[in-house]
């Protein structure tokens, strides 16, 4: 396959005319906290370190900083940072969409160097500004219209059916949490005679934590705090998993990406050392539900070994 020019428009160039306008999720405080949460997971593992499968793994590391390049702000300062900081960027759209679309293209060579060649590049595209009609995927531009991009390389991004569900259910369920918890200020504000808002908080917590029991998050305790450490123990691996989950698709959509490149130093396989795997988080929760383990051993071992005590 032979590369060619970038198809798509840049979110940059969409954001110029302000007659585009650019749907965001539905968003307050709870949402927002859930969406940090699950992009903050590898500050838990300090030994995280990227380990890529190829013959020359020092060009394949230079060729995955180059590749990756427009997704990150750092400018090529260290792998892992770029990779995560693309993790990041697709959960944002993993939460808002329910899927990620990428274009690998063939980059300008740098007019700077005399030695500079044009190399593949991998760019997100917003999914609020795509669609897909009969096999054809088409992008809106700046000025409103639709341009058809199928002969650009695309890659999507999807999780398994059973967490985009998850994910589907705890965005409608935390935009219901986050409008009663705004209820707050207006019962303020009125100074409503006889009502308790504490009792109202609590409760609006307790049925928060059963809106996202299948995501696993917590609200930062908020939702659990009355709750027994084996539950809230219980929680957070659920919710650790969904973030394993998002990092092995996206692993596996950045492989795909590379191996679409055509380039000769492209790795043929992207890991995350230093995290655990699925199979560790999920003999971790049945350990907790046969109590067969310590709560403090499965937290340090396998939530939080960053802080564990050394």
């Amino acid at each position: 396959m032979t590369l060619e020019g970038r198809y798509s428009t840049p979110v940059w160039e969409l954001a110029k005319d302000q007659d585009v306008a650019v749907p965001r999720a539905l968003r307050g405080m709870y949402a927002e906290w859930f969406m940090e949460d699950l992009t903050k997971g590898q500050f838990a593992y300090d030994a995280a370190e990227v380990r890529l499968d190829a013959l020359d793994r020092n060009a394949a590391y230079s060729f995955l900083q180059s590749f990756v390049e427009d997704e990150t702000p750092y400018g090529r300062y260290r792998l892992d940072r770029d990779i995560w900081h693309l993790v990041r960027s697709v959960i944002r759209n993993l939460y808002s969409e329910g899927e990620c679309v990428a274009e690998v293209y063939m980059g300008t060579a740098d007019t700077k160097s005399e030695e500079a060649v044009p190399h593949p590049k991998l760019t997100l595209l917003p999914s609020w500004s795509l669609r897909t009609r009969r096999g054809r995927t088409w992008q809106r531009t700046a000025d409103g219209a639709w341009k058809d991009i199928s002969q650009a390389t695309l890659v999507t991004m999807r999780l398994p059916k059973t967490e985009a569900r998850a994910i589907k259910d705890a965005r409608k369920h935390l935009a219901i949490v986050d409008g009663h918890h705004g209820l707050r200020t207006r019962f303020l504000d009125h100074r409503i005679p006889g009502y308790d808002m504490s009792v109202h908080e609590r409760t609006v917590n307790e049925l928060s934590a059963r809106a996202t029991s299948g995501v696993g998050w917590d609200g930062r305790r908020l939702f659990v705090e009355r709750a027994s450490d084996s539950y809230r123990i219980y929680r957070e691996l659920r919710f650790r998993r969904l973030w394993l989950t998002i990092v092995d698709t996206v692993l596996a959509g950045l492989t795909e990406a590379c191996a679409l490149s055509g380039a000769p130093d492209a790795p043929t396989g992207i890991h995350i050392d230093g995290i655990p795997t699925l199979a560790d988080i999920d003999a971790a929760t049945q350990a907790v539900l046969a109590g067969s383990e310590p709560l403090d051993d499965i937290r340090y071992r396998v939530l939080s070994p960053r802080w564990g005590p050394n």
